[in-house]
């Protein structure tokens, strides 16, 4: 049962980390792509 637990924690952890990385990757990108057509 513990390690079930820990293991579901895990993947939500992954699946939190992963989400805030790309949210974070498409802002920097977003950012890029609007300075490139300021120029």
């Amino acid at each position: 049962m513990v390690r079930a637990a820990k293991s579901d924690d895990y993947q939500n952890y992954t699946d939190v980390l992963s989400k805030l990385i790309v949210s974070r990757v498409n802002e920097i990108i977003g950012l890029q792509v609007h300075f490139e057509r300021k120029k």
